[in-house]
């Protein structure tokens, strides 16, 4: 039986390469952004429609954009726009 030589296979990852298992680190998805919109809760007519991946997101877009407050923390009221859901935070400003 004739011996066959070994070739090396070098494999270049493409601009659509998925590792077989998870890389530690890496997101499993990348993030997808909704849409939300963001106001103040003390009752400031300041409201903007923010686009992030989650609620924190939104609300820390939001505080730097649009939350101009003299106090030592501001209190946000984020809500999806698709469904509904609000979430409230209070930032520190430092």
């Amino acid at each position: 039986m004739p011996v066959l030589a070994r070739t090396r296979r070098i494999h270049v990852p493409q601009d659509s390469y998925e590792p077989l298992r998870p890389i530690k680190g890496r997101p499993v998805d990348p993030p997808h952004t909704r849409r939300f919109t963001a106001r103040l809760s003390d009752g400031t007519a300041c409201v903007e429609a923010v686009d992030a991946p989650d609620f924190l997101q939104a609300a820390l877009t939001y505080a730097e954009t649009c939350a101009a407050h003299d106090g030592d923390a501001v209190s946000i009221a984020v809500t999806d726009a698709e469904t509904g859901e609000t979430h409230c935070f209070t930032l520190a400003l430092a």
